[in-house]
């Protein structure tokens, strides 16, 4: 575990090594902390004599990984962040799975944990084996293994865990380069908790090109490492950013694991409320029938031969509203493009930002509620919710639809992280069954849809 101050958390980690049911561990604690905070960890680390302090001196993260790993006595090698702890029988569960498997990696489902919020991370597995050449193509473009949720032997953490010294995510080539080589095993039981109130996360503290240009050092190396394993994708990926260039599109997709839910899903009518550009109007256009793309902000053109463009704005009454077109308060580049002439962004996926916004810039637009733009349609098979904060104005307007069972599925994005128990609420009271794609983005289910004729398949016809 290298640690750099921030005490009480490094303790409530500490405490949850010793607490563990399988009690046969090394416990390093690699420190770089200021004087009086090193001092305090130094004596958390008297706590149990199966506690090593190391003072690692002035290097960086990755190279104490790696000095823990050439240090390291144990059979076994698991990485632990200051800021997160585990559940008591993590160690033990994962020793069973150890010992009953010929494997070379294991990891456990993990949760982000926000005062009493507890969201579990997804998992592309079920519980169980998974083969190498599966889950290298998975990691190869995310880490979906929390540093701290995950185990390696040591000799191979010692001799190949750790190939490339200059990067901060250091986790992810180690297993992703143990992926390649062995067996693994995943075990379904959340057992690591990442803390996301800490103060001075790395993941916070850099900007987010640092870590998509870590990103793309990482997989250039894995290809130069193993292109018969990495190559194809590699290449597959080139050649649609190429064609979507060709074609005019954008060739990163937009918001990746919210797109790779909604491009699942086929049928007759999508409705996409505040579709901006038409991120998600364009690609889901290929999924079916007819398109609707309710956007009040007359710059933005949407084009597509099945995509109505709709120019209201959406609320919970019928009338004119103001639209602030201001600079959004965390890229400049962006308008936060919202009817509210103030509300209060706190955004899940950086718990360190809360803003005031106050609108300002506006224009005037049209408004509409959801149950009036869906009068005439029996059923709605996908909707989505992206409105800057009004997103509780759009639901309170589509009460009548959501009464009736018109709306299969819903996804809405949420801006303040404070109210996401309340759209729950929400969406329960409805008989939906949901889920959080990411920290800002829930999905919804209905739970028994009423019966309809098949859905349209874009196989049946071509679509230019």
């Amino acid at each position: 575990m290298p640690t750099r101050g921030r005490a009480d958390f490094v303790e409530r980690a500490i405490k949850s090594v010793l607490n563990q049911s399988f009690a046969d561990f090394e416990f390093l604690i690699l420190d770089n902390s200021p004087g009086p905070e090193k001092e305090k960890i130094r004596e958390m680390s008297k706590y149990d004599s199966r506690i090593v302090f190391v003072d690692r001196g002035d290097i960086g993260v990755t190279e104490a990984r790696k000095l823990g790993a050439t240090i390291s006595r144990g059979k076994l090698f698991s990485l632990l962040d200051s800021d997160d702890y585990w559940d008591q029988s993590r160690l033990k569960r994962h020793l069973q799975v150890w010992n009953q498997n010929r494997i070379g990696l294991s990891w456990d489902r993990w949760a982000e944990v926000s005062q009493s919020d507890v969201r579990v991370y997804p998992q592309p597995f079920r519980e169980g084996l998974v083969l190498p050449p599966m889950l290298a193509a998975k990691l190869y473009w995310s880490n979906f293994i929390h540093a701290s949720a995950g185990i390696v032997t040591t000799a191979f953490a010692k001799t190949l865990g750790f190939p490339l010294l200059e990067i901060m995510s250091s986790d992810w080539t180690l297993f992703l380069r143990a992926a390649e080589y062995y067996p693994a095993y995943f075990i379904g039981d959340c057992l690591t908790y990442k803390e996301l109130e800490a103060p001075e996360r790395v993941s916070y503290a850099e900007p987010r090109e640092f870590f998509a240009k870590e990103g793309r050092t990482i997989r250039h190396w894995a290809l130069r490492q193993r292109p018969d394993l990495y190559g194809l994708a590699y290449t597959s990926t080139k050649l649609r950013g190429f064609i979507a260039k060709i074609k005019g599109q954008p060739s990163v997709m937009h918001e990746p694991r919210v797109m790779k839910t909604l491009l699942s899903i086929r049928g007759e009518i999508f409705v996409d409320v505040g579709a901006n550009r038409g991120q998600f109007s364009i690609p889901l256009s290929k999924n079916f029938k007819r398109v609707i793309a309710v956007e009040p902000n007359p710059a933005l053109a949407i084009p597509g031969k099945n995509i109505d463009v709709m120019r209201y704005a959406v609320s919970n009454r019928v009338g004119e509203a103001d639209l602030y077109l201001d600079k959004h308060p965390i890229n400049p580049n962006w308008t936060l493009d919202t009817i509210l002439s103030n509300f209060i962004y706190k955004p899940g996926h950086n718990p360190d930002v809360t803003e005031e916004i106050h609108g300002r810039k506006s224009i005037k637009v049209a408004a509409q509620t959801l149950d009036n733009l869906l009068s005439e349609i029996d059923h709605v098979d996908l909707l989505k919710i992206d409105v800057e904060g009004a997103e509780f104005l759009a639901l309170e307007g589509a009460n009548a639809s959501l009464s009736a069972r018109k709306i299969e599925k819903i996804v809405i994005e949420l801006h303040d992280r404070e109210k996401q128990r309340e759209v729950e609420g929400i969406l329960t009271r409805y008989d939906y069954k949901f889920r959080w794609l990411d920290r800002d983005h829930i999905f919804a289910t209905l739970k028994k849809p009423l019966r309809r004729q098949a859905p349209y398949s874009p196989d049946s016809q071509q679509l230019d």
